[in-house]
C-alpha cells in the first residue's frame, strides 16, 4: 500500500505511516523469537522509585574515550560559523529544496541540480527550526558536522570488530582529527552521509557474519536502506556487500556457516529494500531523473566527454589519488 501511495513523489502522513509499519512488521517477522526472561519495565521503574540512586563509574579506558570524544567535538564544531566561510551554487540549490520542505512540499526525491536524495534536506529543515538558523549556510553545516561526528562511534566499533579495541580507538582518533573527514563534515554538502551509513552497514554485517545473529543482518540492512536516501554514490554499497559476503563464503568450509550467511544476506536485502521503498517507487516512475546525477558523471548525458573515456578515467583516478596529500583542487 505504501508503494502505491508513494507514486506522486511525496511523503504524506498516510504513506509514511504505512511505510514505517511495513518496516516494523517486516523486521518483526524476520527476527527469531527471544527465549530470554525480560524484567517488566514497571518493576524496574518501581524498584528505582523506592530507592532512587545514580551511580557513575568510569575506568581508565572509558576516560580515554571520553576525552577523545571531547577532542572530536572540538575538531568537528570549533569555529563552524567561520570555517568554511563561503557558499557556492550547490549550497544554494540545497537551500531551495529545504525551502520547499518548509513550505509544505515534502518530496521523496529532489530533481533540482541533477537530483538529490532526501536525508540532508529534511535534516537541514529540522535544524533550521530547532536552532533558529533559518535558510542559511550555517544550517547546512550544523547538519553535516553532526553527521560527521555521529560516524565516529561506528568507526570505533568497526575497528574493534575487525581488530581489537586499540584498533578501534586509533581509527576513531584519526578519523576524528584528520583533514579530509573534517572537510567533508564541515562543508555543508552531503558527503558525510556516505560514511555515516556505510560504517554501521559494514559493522553490523561483519558482526552478523561472525555471530550469525539475524538482528545484526537486520540492522545492517536498515543502515544500508537509510543510506540510499542520503547520498547518490552510496548506491555502490549493495554491490560491495554482495561481494564481501561472496568472499566470506569462499573462505568457509562449513556448509552450516555458509547457509547461515546466505540467509543473513537475504534478511539484509529484504529489510533494506523495504526501507528503500519510497525511492524505488520514484525510480520506477522517473528513472532518468533518478539516475541523472550518475549519468552526468560517467556519460555524455549532460555534456560531451572531454576526450577518450579511458584517458579521462585515468586522469580522474590520478587526481583522486593525489588529492589526499598533494593537491585537493579549488573547491
Amino acid at each position: 500500500l505504501a508503494f502505491i501511495l508513494f507514486g506522486n513523489n511525496r511523503f504524506t502522513i498516510i504513506n509514511t505511516c504505512l511505510w514505517i509499519g511495513a518496516i516494523l512488521f517486516c523486521s518483526s517477522s524476520l527476527l527469531p523469537p527471544e527465549k530470554k526472561e525480560h524484567i517488566p519495565l514497571e518493576k524496574s521503574i518501581g524498584d528505582w522509585l523506592r530507592k532512587p540512586s545514580i551511580s557513575i563509574r568510569l575506568n581508565a579506558w572509558q576516560i580515554l574515550l571520553l576525552f577523545s570524544s571531547i577532542l572530536m567535538i572540538f575538531f568537528r564544531f570549533y569555529s563552524l560559523t567561520e570555517i568554511p566561510g563561503e557558499m557556492f551554487s550547490d549550497h544554494a540549490e540545497k537551500l531551495l529544496d529545504v525551502s520547499d520542505i518548509l513550505n509544505g512540499k515534502s518530496s521523496i526525491f529532489f530533481p533540482r541540480n541533477t537530483g538529490r536524495e532526501a536525508v540532508q534536506m529534511y535534516l537541514t529543515a529540522l535544524i533550521s527550526i530547532i536552532f533558529k538558523t533559518g535558510l542559511s549556510f550555517m544550517s547546512l553545516k550544523i547538519g553535516t558536522a553532526f553527521a560527521g561526528f555521529l560516524t565516529l562511534p561506528y568507526v570505533y566499533f568497526l575497528g574493534k570488530e575487525i581488530g581489537n579495541r586499540w584498533v578501534g580507538f586509533f581509527a576513531f582518533l584519526l578519523a576524528g582529527i584528520a583533514y579530509w573527514p573534517n572537510v567533508i563534515s564541515r562543508v555543508g554538502l552531503r558527503f558525510p552521509l556516505y560514511p555515516l551509513f556505510a560504517a554501521p552497514t559494514l559493522y553490523y554485517l561483519i558482526r552478523g557474519l561472525r555471530s550469525g545473529k539475524v538482528l545484526d543482518y537486520l540492522l545492517s540492512g536498515m543502515a544500508m536502506g537509510i543510506g540510499l536516501h542520503g547520498y547518490s554514490p552510496f548506491r555502490i554499497i549493495p554491490v560491495i556487500l554482495v561481494i564481501l559476503v561472496g568472499i566470506y563464503l569462499l573462505h568457509q568450509r562449513s556448509a552450516l556457516v555458509r547457509r547461515r550467511a546466505v540467509w543473513g544476506l537475504i534478511v539484509l536485502v529484504i529489510i533494506s529494500f523495504v526501507v528503500f521503498l519510497p525511492l524505488f517507487r520514484y525510480m520506477l516512475s522517473d528513472p532518468l531523473s533518478f539516475n541523472y546525477r550518475a549519468l552526468s558523471r560517467i556519460s555524455s548525458a549532460e555534456r560531451s566527454v572531454p576526450g577518450p573515456a579511458g584517458v579521462v578515467f585515468v586522469e580522474n583516478l590520478w587526481n583522486a589519488m593525489i588529492m589526499f596529500f598533494w593537491d585537493n583542487g579549488d573547491i
